[in-house]
């Protein structure tokens, strides 16, 4: 017996609510894109399985599988949703309300409800390109681009973030995340330029993207994107010397000047 699931029956913008069939759509609404607002489309479900709560099973997201476009075993999951909702009275009298609750997304996977989103688009992603290589990009935010990138380590695929390229020159947080699960970041100044670059990957991925290390550009076709990298990658990149553990030891009074002012590494 094959499992239930939700299948969109169109896609709708959320600017102007022009639908669409069920296709591919990287650049988002057609039209408004013509008219230079771009604007993403959302899913529409004539029908979806009702729920019953009382036969519901498992924790977090993968609890309302009946309700999701994938199937429960075809889920790329690394424990989401099940959230606690907490109480808070003080904010609630601020608004006139006699009750308040808030949503702890902080407590999914990577610390925000995009884990949710990443589930599920990758899960896709998986089931489309079950027996051919892939990689996942994304442009989106900090938080998405994270997410995005644990998602697809969970489902052995590749990932790229594109993100600030002030981020990627200075080093962050944000790279150490996504790299940290083996993606690979870029950083290209300027959100509608990610976008653009993302859009146009997509429909068409054999066309070549140069990227020049020693002037921090990413060219594809015409379009040339001011790139970013932290000084230290793009100089073992240029050198080809990747020995940290040398680099540090090479420089080891700077590297003592640097230690001492930082208190959580004094005295050791």
């Amino acid at each position: 017996m094959l499992e239930p699931v939700a299948v969109p029956s169109a896609l709708e913008c959320l600017r102007c609510s022009r639908r669409y069939p069920v296709v591919a759509m990287p650049g988002g609404c057609q039209t408004c894109s013509a008219e230079g607002t771009p604007s993403n489309v959302r899913p529409v479900y004539s029908r979806a399985p009702s729920l019953k709560p009382g036969k519901l099973s498992g924790a977090g997201m993968i609890r309302y599988a009946g309700q999701l476009p994938v199937p429960r075993d075809r889920l790329v999951s690394l424990g989401e949703g099940g959230t606690p909702l907490i109480s808070v009275p003080s904010l609630g009298r601020e608004f006139g309300l006699r009750r308040m609750m808030i949503k702890d997304e902080r407590l999914n996977p990577t610390g925000s409800w995009r884990d949710r989103y990443a589930s599920l688009a990758v899960s896709s992603v998986a089931i489309e390109h079950e027996e051919a290589g892939v990689t996942v990009a994304c442009a989106g935010d900090e938080a998405l681009c994270v997410s995005v990138a644990a998602y697809a380590a969970r489902a052995g695929l590749r990932s790229v973030s594109l993100v600030d390229g002030g981020l990627a020159e200075n080093g962050s947080r944000v790279i150490d995340a996504i790299e940290g699960v083996g993606g690979r970041a870029v950083g290209v100044s300027g959100s509608d330029a990610r976008w653009a670059l993302l859009a146009d990957a997509e429909r068409d991925p054999a066309a070549a993207t140069v990227v020049d290390i020693q002037a921090l550009t990413v060219t594809r076709k015409d379009r040339t994107i001011r790139a970013g990298l932290p000084k230290s990658v793009q100089e073992a990149f240029l050198s080809g010397d990747w020995d940290a553990t040398g680099q540090l030891l090479s420089a080891g009074a700077e590297t003592q000047a640097v230690a001492a002012r930082l208190p959580y590494v004094r005295g050791f």
